[in-house]
C-alpha cells in the first residue's frame, strides 16, 4: 500500500514513548495519517465521523459505537485500553483535518476522558515532488485520496513527544487545553479556540460567498455628466444595455412622462443610468444636453386628463387645475390593510407625480 500511494513515513522519538499511555493524541493534516501512523506501530483509529460501513471499511477505521453518543465511545475505547495486547487507540482531537502551517483547532476532550495518560504526537506532510495540498477547502474524501494516488511521493513525518499526565485538580478541558499548546509550540504554530465547527462554518461562507464582478468600463460621455444611482425607497426598472427590446420599453416609458423630448436623447440617456425614474429626473434638471436632438410632436396620453397645446384653449385651464403632488387628496387617507388597497393608493400617488413633473417640464419651457 505504502508503494501504490507513494507514502513515506520518518519518525523520531518512538523509542523513548511512555509504554503505559495507550492513547495517541495526533494533529490532523490529511486522510491518511493513521495509516501512516499505523507503519510505525499497530493502531486502531476510532470512526468518530460519518462515513458509511463500506468507507469505514475501506479507510481502516474501527467502530467504537461514536454513532451512538459520547458515552458509547468512551465506554468501548476503555475497554480496549484495559487489554494490554490490543493495538494503540490514535485520536485526532481537533476532529477536522488542517494544513497544520496556521493553527491547531480547539481539542474535544473525549481523547483525554479515556486514560490520565496520553501520548502526544506531531505529524507534518510534504509534497516535494509535486507541491499539492493534501487536503484543501471544499475537497472530498475521495479526492485527497486520488491525489496521493497522482503524486509520486508524501512524506509524514511523525515527532512523539513526551507523555503527558493529567495533573491532580485539572479538569479535561484544562488538560486538553495544556498537549494543545504544547503540540502547537512544537509545530511553530498557534493554539487556536475555533472548534471543528467554526471550521465547517467558515468553509460553507467560502464557497457560497458571492461572486464580486469588476464593473464594466463605459467610455466617457462629452455632454452627460455622471449620474448619482436612484433612491432606494424608488422602484426603479433597469434593463441591460445590449439587451435592445427592453431599452426600447424604457425609452416609451419616459416618453409617456416627458413626450416632447427626442427618442435619441432619452435613448443616449438611457444607455448611461439604465434606468427610467433616474433619466426622467436628469431631463427634468437639466443635467441631459436637449440640443442633441429635436423635440418630438406632442402626443396624448391615456393615462392622465392632461391635454396638449394641439388641443382646444382650455388647456392651460385643465393644466391650471392640475394640484401639486402633496396637495392632491387621495381616496385612501391611511395606510391600507390590504394589498390591494396599497396598490390602489400607490398608483394613485404615482400617477399624481407624474403628472406634476409633465406640467413642470411644459410650464418651464413655454409649451403651454
Amino acid at each position: 500500500m505504502a508503494l501504490l500511494l507513494g507514502i513515506v513515513v520518518s519518525h523520531r522519538g518512538f523509542g523513548d514513548r511512555d509504554r503505559s499511555a495507550k492513547v495517541i493524541v495526533a494533529n490532523h493534516v490529511s486522510v491518511l495519517d493513521h495509516v501512516a501512523m499505523d507503519f510505525i506501530t499497530p493502531i486502531v483509529t476510532p470512526n468518530v465521523w460519518r462515513l458509511s460501513s463500506f468507507l469505514m471499511w475501506a479507510m481502516g477505521y474501527a467502530d467504537f459505537g461514536a454513532q451512538e453518543g459520547r458515552e458509547a465511545l468512551l465506554r468501548t475505547a476503555k475497554a480496549h485500553c484495559s487489554q494490554n495486547s490490543q493495538p494503540l487507540v490514535l485520536t485526532f482531537p481537533e476532529g477536522a483535518m488542517t494544513n497544520g502551517q496556521v493553527g491547531l483547532l480547539k481539542y474535544s476532550t473525549w481523547s483525554f476522558s479515556i486514560q490520565p495518560v496520553v501520548q502526544p504526537v506531531v505529524i507534518k506532510v510534504s509534497r516535494p515532488i509535486i507541491p499539492i495540498s493534501v487536503e484543501t477547502i471544499g475537497g472530498s474524501l475521495v479526492t485527497d485520496l486520488l491525489w496521493f494516488l497522482f503524486v509520486p511521493v508524501s512524506i509524514f513525518y511523525c515527532r512523539f513527544l513526551p507523555s503527558q499526565k493529567q495533573n491532580e485538580g485539572e479538569s479535561e478541558e484544562e488538560f486538553a487545553k495544556r498537549v494543545q499548546e504544547l503540540m502547537a509550540k512544537e509545530l511553530n504554530i498557534e493554539a487556536t479556540p475555533f472548534t471543528n465547527a467554526d471550521k465547517s462554518e467558515y468553509v460553507k461562507r467560502y464557497l457560497h460567498r458571492p461572486q464580486i464582478q469588476a464593473p464594466s468600463e463605459s467610455p466617457p460621455s462629452r455632454s452627460v455628466p455622471p449620474t448619482p444611482p436612484p433612491s432606494p425607497t424608488i422602484p426603479c426598472e433597469s434593463a441591460s444595455n445590449n439587451h435592445l427590446p427592453e431599452l426600447e420599453k424604457m425609452v416609451r416609458q419616459v416618453q409617456e412622462v416627458l413626450p416632447h423630448i427626442a427618442e435619441s436623447i432619452i435613448r443616449k440617456d438611457l444607455r448611461h443610468t439604465s434606468c427610467v425614474d433616474a433619466t426622467i429626473t436628469n431631463i427634468l434638471e437639466e443635467k441631459v444636453d436637449l440640443n442633441d436632438g429635436e423635440f418630438n410632436s406632442p402626443r396624448p396620453s391615456s393615462s392622465n386628463a392632461v391635454q396638449t397645446p394641439s388641443e382646444p384653449e382650455g388647456a392651460t385651464a385643465v393644466l391650471q387645475s392640475v394640484q401639486s403632488p402633496t396637495a392632491t387628496k387621495f381616496s385612501s387617507t391611511s395606510f391600507g390593510k390590504t394589498s390591494s388597497a396599497r396598490q390602489l393608493s400607490y398608483q394613485e400617488r404615482k400617477a399624481a407625480l407624474l403628472e406634476s413633473a409633465r406640467r413642470h417640464y411644459m410650464e418651464k419651457h413655454g409649451m403651454i
